[in-house]
């Protein structure tokens, strides 16, 4: 989400993940124990997802996780947000439990916001180059649906992609994040004939732009790779997966796409082993969050 350092771009280096305690204004024990559960939970699943959050004073270009826990009636009420630096809040998130059904809801809520970070640290950093606030936001919001469990939700990853790439024409990653938004939506509409050619036709032009624009952007490939649906076009999308991998090997998620193109093709040992590698490297694998 950006680079931290000025002058030649080599001597830059990532910015960091901040993680705040988290806070309450409410005199309630298990209030206060659920603030200090929960930003252990998040440095621990950040570490997982192969960050390393830091608890240091933010820098300018740090994305820094914070928020507060309340009671609203029955109900406890965790409000995170994340924010660069000293700025205002680009994203955030509400997660809300039965205060008498706590237990395992700061793990919850932690996974659901370092799946966020984590999307978006790999498919933002495409360019290796700072993001303005408005477009880190925009990343972050489109990464909160970036898996669908149905049409609906598909349809509006799609359209935050869409505006992503209005606000940032000339980055790479965003033509890449709405390629792969419209391949997920063309994906799970498992139709064929003109609307499977026309998807196709959609995703391939976004992916032709992000790989103008960086020709080492191996989401573009993995967003093609998945447009071909199901059940058939096999070598096209092992092609497209490899190209993605060769290219971008932080990209995971590819080994579950991958997973499931092994076993159509019945080479079912294969799919399970690579199964098993796809969720030991990806806290966040779709074999595990389904």
């Amino acid at each position: 989400w950006g680079l931290r350092g000025s002058g030649d771009p080599a001597a830059r280096t990532p910015a960091r993940v901040v993680v705040e305690r988290f806070t309450t204004t409410t005199p309630d024990a298990s209030l206060q124990r659920l603030t200090s559960a929960l930003s252990l939970a998040l440095e621990r699943e950040l570490r997982r997802g192969g960050l390393q959050p830091v608890s240091v004073e933010a820098g300018a270009d740090d994305l820094v996780i914070g928020g507060a826990a309340d009671r609203e009636g029955d109900e406890h009420v965790l409000n995170v947000n994340m924010r660069r630096g000293s700025g205002p809040a680009l994203w955030s998130a509400r997660y809300a439990r039965d205060a008498s059904a706590l237990a395992g809801f700061e793990e919850e809520a932690a996974t659901s916001v370092s799946d966020v970070v984590h999307c978006a640290s790999t498919s933002a950093s495409m360019d290796r180059r700072r993001v303005s606030d408005a477009v880190l936001g925009m990343f972050l919001e489109g990464c909160a649906v970036r898996r669908p469990t149905d049409l609906g939700q598909a349809a509006e990853y799609v359209e935050v992609t869409r505006r992503l790439t209005t606000l940032a024409p000339n980055l790479s990653a965003a033509h890449s994040q709405h390629a792969l938004a419209l391949a997920i939506q063309a994906h799970q509409r498992f139709v064929g004939g003109p609307q499977a050619t026309a998807d196709r036709a959609a995703v391939k032009a976004a992916a032709d732009r992000a790989l103008s624009l960086n020709p080492r952007n191996g989401e573009a490939h993995f967003a093609i790779g998945v447009s071909y649906g199901l059940g058939g076009r096999w070598r096209e999308r092992e092609l497209s997966f490899d190209r993605a991998e060769a290219l971008s090997p932080a990209l995971s998620i590819v080994g579950n796409y991958r997973a499931g193109l092994l076993r159509e093709v019945g080479r079912l040992d294969e799919a399970d082993a690579l199964n098993a590698q796809a969720v030991a490297a990806d806290r966040y694998s779709i074999y595990l969050t389904r």
